[in-house]
């Protein structure tokens, strides 16, 4: 469990199929003490919830019974452009790479990662990283169209590794992380706050 996140971290995980909800949900319940973790199962809910809602960290499945991820994906920046959005899909198809990326998306990382990756690159998220996970049968190799957007620093691992995950351009960064430092400079003016060091990849 991380001792570096607020303890009010909240995720909006966006996926049509409740199994795989459920699952994610057990994973990411370790993320920090008191995480909540929010579900929508199409475009429609995913709305709703944002505009009920902030949050930290949007987990977005590219296949929706409503809507394409890509078009919804604008839609939450939109609605809330400080939150950063992470593809978590199925999908290794470099364009739906490339798409996400040019639509501002912080991540884009396969459904084959395993738990602790996952942690580690919902962690580097949340603290205003890129992450770039690919399934280790079919690894990505798009760093001419991450540098296209700004994103010079990019580690394209496979799932069965710990993600190397590096800070974004200033553009993109600028709208990844301000509800987390908010939150850690909250916790910094408390007398019980210890100061701690950002996990590494």
């Amino acid at each position: 469990m991380s001792n570096t996140l607020p303890p009010d971290t909240r995720l909006l995980l966006i996926d049509d199929h409740q199994i795989y909800l459920d699952g994610l949900s057990l994973t990411l319940g370790s993320l920090c003490e008191g995480v909540q973790l929010d579900h929508a199962h199409n475009a429609a809910e995913a709305l709703q919830q944002v505009k009920e809602h902030p949050y930290d960290l949007i987990l977005l499945d590219l296949q929706l019974p409503d809507s394409s991820g890509l078009a919804l994906l604008q839609k939450l920046r939109a609605a809330d452009a400080m939150a950063p959005i992470a593809i978590l899909t199925a999908s290794n198809s470099p364009s739906d790479l490339d798409a996400a990326l040019q639509l501002g998306a912080a991540g884009f990382i396969s459904k084959t990662a395993d738990g602790k990756t996952l942690l580690q690159a919902v962690t580097q998220l949340l603290y205003g990283a890129q992450v770039v996970i690919s399934d280790e049968n079919h690894p990505l190799d798009r760093q001419n169209s991450a540098r296209e957007v700004g994103i010079t620093r990019v580690s394209w691992k496979s799932s069965t590794c710990s993600p190397k995950v590096y800070p974004t351009s200033s553009s993109a960064s600028a709208c990844h992380s301000p509800k987390i430092r908010s939150k850690l400079t909250l916790r910094r003016c408390s007398p019980h706050w210890k100061a701690t060091t950002v996990p590494s990849a």
